[in-house]
């Protein structure tokens, strides 16, 4: 659901169609779809261009995977989100939505940490090796966030493929971000 305050303010629902394709091909099949319910109904439907779509919703889909993933960082250690609890009514079990909006911060240490490193100037070259050469190091730069797979379980027994959403990584910063310890059961 995407909220618009413009024109008015309203919740737009989007699918996306979902499968072994990039993110283009599931917004050409949702537009596809689109104009289809659109000529059932009887509605004029001018589907917006591909590239148009694909960059507005590349970020929103990377940052609901974020949000996904469990080692996404949302809160602090104080103030988590949690999931609704459901309260006993003459109906039975029901779950009541909140009163007003929560808002929570995320990414808050990485944000800080990547904005400094990009904002610093790149280091300056230093000599290496017998010939003397110059290199610098690479600047301070971030690594495509990206899903990957970890085999869990004993080598010699089953084992189990676990997907994992890789955030984005700050590469070579200098600033190191603040330790956190969290208790693992």
């Amino acid at each position: 659901m995407l909220d618009y305050d413009t024109p008015l303010p309203s919740l737009y629902s989007v699918p996306i169609h979902l499968g072994p394709w990039p993110l283009a091909d599931a917004l050409a099949k949702t537009a596809s779809e689109a104009a289809r319910q659109a000529d059932i109904l009887g509605i004029e439907y001018k589907a917006p261009a591909a590239e148009q779509m694909q960059e507005g919703f590349t970020p929103l889909v990377s940052l609901l995977l974020y949000l996904c993933s469990a080692n996404s960082e949302i809160g602090n250690e104080r103030k988590r989100p949690t999931r609704p609890r459901t309260k006993k009514t003459k109906k039975g079990p029901r779950l009541f939505p909140p009163m007003q909006p929560k808002t929570w911060d995320v990414g808050v240490r990485m944000g800080t940490v990547m904005r400094k490193a990009l904002e610093a100037p790149s280091a300056p070259a230093e000599p290496r090796g017998e010939l003397g050469k110059q290199r610098s190091s690479p600047r301070a730069h971030y690594r495509k966030a990206h899903w990957h797979g970890y085999w869990t379980g004993q080598r010699t027994g089953e084992q189990k493929l676990i997907v994992k959403w890789i955030p984005p990584l700050l590469v070579n910063s200098n600033d190191d971000m603040p330790v956190t310890i969290r208790p693992v059961k």
